[in-house]
């Protein structure tokens, strides 16, 4: 018997506290772009934000949301939102306040792989929130593959905030 070849369905994380970008962006990626160009995608939303998806114009698009609480990110449930929707493509707009543990540390569907780790962080409360939740905010910028700081403006002490990010993950964007 022939061994099923299992097809690499990659995995597109967005990391960030609250306000920090994270709707915005994909919003943009998924219906500006055709970031999906109309193969199925699953979008997994862990937060509820200012900003929101039009869940019906994504479903016109081959894309399907759904929300998620921090007791769903489990491998059986994951397994049912893959077998539901046979995604080709993953979106995942994660709670920075939950710990990337949750997720990383269960077993995902057969061939979902990361591919990237996008870190938005909001300029104008980067200070506070490294003062305040440093650990939170290591983890996120840590494991990011590109890190997007929004709301920047002339007062923004940006070779500061670069070598900030360097000094914690010389690899990211």
């Amino acid at each position: 018997m022939k061994k099923e070849e299992i097809k690499e369905i990659p995995v597109y994380m967005f990391l960030g506290f609250l306000e920090s970008g994270k709707t915005t962006f994909a919003n943009e990626t998924l219906i500006d772009r055709g970031f999906t160009e109309g193969e199925p995608t699953l979008l997994l939303v862990c937060e509820e934000g200012v900003e929101e998806y039009d869940v019906e114009l994504l479903k016109s698009k081959n894309i399907f949301v759904e929300y998620l609480e921090e007791a769903d990110i489990n491998t059986e449930y994951l397994l049912d939102l893959q077998d539901k929707y046979k995604p080709t493509k993953v979106m995942i707009e994660y709670n920075g306040t939950w710990k990337m543990e949750k997720l990383f540390g269960i077993r995902v569907p057969k061939g979902w792989t990361v591919v990237q780790v996008i870190s938005f962080v909001d300029a104008t409360t980067f200070d506070v929130y490294m003062a305040n939740m440093k650990s939170m905010m290591m983890e996120q910028l840590s494991t990011a593959d590109m890190i997007i700081f929004n709301r920047c403006d002339e007062n923004t002490r940006k070779a500061e905030y670069r070598r900030s990010i360097k000094a914690v993950n010389r690899r990211a964007q």
